[in-house]
């Protein structure tokens, strides 16, 4: 596993307990995604798989000049990077402000002057669009 950019020691529990099992079982199964109607698996993430895509979120993060008690929005379907991301935003003990992805764009914007995040994730170009539009 990659080294974390923070201390792991102090992180908060989700992210200690994902290092935990990250450690003790890599190769297990941590979750797996079935979209609608499916009834088998689509994608299967194992703890160390997760550990290391939160460990690289997190270092793009730090690269981009997020720090403690900042606020980054994240405006995204349900899909895989809410986990990663979310993880990846308390380990760096920033703080993740969810945008709904049905928001309009004058939600969006409500929302992101209320918090002024020093960044914005978003997960489509559509998304993006809303973004710049707001």
């Amino acid at each position: 596993m990659a080294d974390a950019p923070v201390d792991v020691a102090r992180a908060p529990l989700l992210v200690a307990q994902l290092r935990h099992w990250a450690r003790v079982r890599p190769d297990a199964l941590a979750w797996a995604v079935y979209p609608a109607g499916h009834a088998h698996p689509v994608r299967r993430v194992t703890w160390g798989d997760w550990a290391r895509a939160v460990d690289v979120a997190a270092a793009a993060l730090l690269r981009e000049g997020v720090a403690p008690g900042d606020r980054v929005a994240v405006f995204a379907g349900n899909r895989l990077l809410w986990p990663v991301l979310d993880l990846a935003l308390q380990q760096l003990r920033a703080v993740g402000v969810g945008v709904y992805p049905s928001s309009t764009a004058v939600q969006v914007a409500q929302l992101l002057e209320d918090c002024a995040p020093v960044r914005v994730v978003a997960d489509s170009a559509d998304r993006c669009a809303l973004l710049r539009d707001s």
